[in-house]
């Protein structure tokens, strides 16, 4: 996402380019999309019979594919949850909380929420802060296919004032006391926001509209928002599997 400049204002154009190519998209951390070339193990090979390591080594530019990601199935969710605890696994953290919320089981998606909550150890690094935001995000997928009360109550949720801070979420360590601050949360509720867009629900609509309609919202909020709501409404009439196709094609004309 385009966070670097708070106060500028985007246009709505500027956000449906965003969102098409970023919505369900691996970003790094205050730098818009992925600018990884697809290594050939990416979305073109994910149908091609990949074992789960991988798929999970997969350069995904235009996001990880959701049908190609969702037939792991419940088989694959146990070594999911394993990836995600384990630091050396931190390159494919954003992979796999992406993967755990497409296939949706409950215990998959507890571990999610528990990744974007957990404390960083020893330290944040860029690929736990990109693991985080796109954890978030991709909730969104398990309240659209699975109907998960408990990832879309958490997407609705985080769009509350101070709730990232009631969380705990933790940023990089203070440069003079070596302590975490806590978060501000701002990325992270963009992240939200985008994830009920994915989820398709009436509850995701309206939670973005509330949000949308604050007179707390700048300029550029508004028009994020906005554009959340177009894409919502192409999820609803699309279904999750053709939406996902056609983002992976750019093909929304």
């Amino acid at each position: 996402m385009l966070r670097d400049s708070p106060k500028a204002r985007q246009p709505v154009a500027a956000w449906l380019f965003i969102l098409q190519f970023c919505l369900p998209s691996l970003f790094l951390p205050a730098a818009g999309c992925s600018s990884w070339p697809d290594s050939g193990t990416g979305e073109a090979a994910a149908s091609g019979g990949l074992s789960l390591d991988e798929f999970l080594a997969g350069d995904f530019f235009s996001g990880v594919p959701y049908a190609e990601a969702a037939a792991y199935g419940q088989a694959a969710v146990p070594e999911l949850i394993q990836v995600l605890q384990n630091p050396v696994r931190q390159q494919s953290w954003s992979v796999a909380a992406t993967m755990l919320a497409m296939i949706a089981e409950p215990e998959g998606v507890n571990a999610v929420v528990s990744f974007i909550e957990r404390p960083p150890e020893p330290a944040i690094t860029p690929q736990f802060r990109w693991a985080r935001s796109n954890a978030v995000l991709a909730l969104g997928y398990a309240a659209n296919n699975q109907r998960s009360m408990q990832a879309l109550n958490y997407l609705v949720e985080s769009l509350e004032p101070g709730v990232w801070s009631a969380r705990g979420i933790q940023t990089a360590p203070d440069a003079e006391t070596g302590d975490y601050e806590t978060e501000s949360g701002e990325g992270l509720t963009e992240s939200a926001i985008l994830g009920l867009a994915l989820s398709g629900t009436m509850e995701g609509k309206a939670a973005i509209e509330v949000y949308r309609n604050s007179p707390m919202r700048t300029a550029q909020q508004r028009d994020m928002a906005d554009a959340a709501l177009v894409e919502h409404a192409r999820v609803v009439a699309l279904g999750l599997v053709e939406y996902d196709r056609r983002r992976h094609s750019h093909d929304f004309n």
